[in-house]
């Protein structure tokens, strides 16, 4: 081992200890080498500062109190205290560990007019994604926010969730419950398309929540000549939908009847039949109980 002022040299190995009464300065890319078999290396190569694992196994141990354990993996381990019976993932690149009786915090601190952000980085972009916070005096202020594949996606205040985009919730099984403690209100009615349906001996089949109705018989001089049709069934619809439905043409009136019986399958608010005639003033329908739609509202009197 030798030292910046070449006074003091020692390239033997210390038998005993020793204590340093004054500062050492190692010359750049000089190594402080620890472990038997030379397994570890700290330096400074004129920029940076290394502290190599140079036979490449083992983790790193920062103790914050005494006696702190080997680290869980081959990763750097920092322990405050023990957090009970759980070990750091295999992959585990860093583990913050504390004590199983208090907090374990991992804290950014910034300006108020500044953003703390977590970067997530691969080859295609070392800001692949993005877990960030705007803080107090910045804009938008206290406020969270994701970015992805560059662009932003979601803000999140207090009492708002601000997509950024057009955004599908979806689950891959089971339901999507939303349960509050009050009513859950929409701002504006949601279509998920719009299509038109053509009714087939009394029965239309729903892909939507959104159709205009025409009729069988599209006018004069074709089939039997009358341009009105009734509807009766509908098939489709899942439990608790809203339907939409309105009169594809003003001249091509549409009757829809009260549970005539057997696989029809609307009923009205009144028990008599309802007649489409607005291409402007739809029916809201309810599925309610995987066979019927109910009508709840729409045209004037409903």
């Amino acid at each position: 081992m030798t030292l910046a002022d070449s006074r003091y040299t020692h390239s033997s190995p210390l038998s005993s200890a020793s204590t340093w009464t004054a500062d050492q300065t190692f010359n750049d890319n000089v190594n402080i080498t620890l472990g038997t078999g030379g397994d570890v290396d700290l330096f400074y190569d004129g920029n940076d500062t290394y502290l190599e694992n140079v036979v490449g196994t083992g983790g790193v141990m920062i103790g914050l109190s005494a006696s702190p354990p080997a680290p869980d993996n081959d990763g750097v381990h920092i322990w405050k205290a023990t957090a009970g019976s759980v070990d750091a993932h295999a992959a585990s690149v860093l583990t913050v560990e504390g004590s199983d009786t208090s907090n374990v915090v991992l804290q950014l601190l910034g300006p108020n007019s500044s953003q703390k952000a977590i970067f997530f980085g691969e080859p295609a972009s070392n800001i692949q994604g993005i877990f960030g916070f705007y803080g107090s005096g910045d804009s938008p202020a206290n406020t969270f926010r994701w970015q992805m594949d560059g662009d932003q996606r979601l803000l999140y205040s207090a009492g708002a969730f601000a997509f950024q985009e057009a955004t599908t919730i979806s689950t891959t099984a089971t339901d999507l419950t939303l349960d509050p403690t009050r009513n859950t209100i929409l701002a504006k009615a949601a279509v998920m398309s719009y299509s038109e349906v053509t009714i087939a001996s009394g029965a239309v089949t729903v892909t939507s929540n959104y159709h205009t109705v025409d009729t069988e018989e599209t006018g004069a001089g074709s089939g039997d000549g009358d341009p009105t049709d009734i509807l009766s069934t509908i098939s489709g619809g899942a439990v608790g939908q809203f339907l939409f439905l309105q009169a594809a043409n003003s001249g091509r009136d549409v009757t829809i009847k009260h549970g005539t019986g057997g696989a029809d399958n609307i009923y009205t608010r009144d028990g008599a039949d309802v007649t489409m005639t607005s291409t402007s003033t739809p029916l809201l329908l309810l599925f309610d109980n995987g066979s019927n739609w109910r009508i709840v509202g729409g045209q004037a009197g409903l």
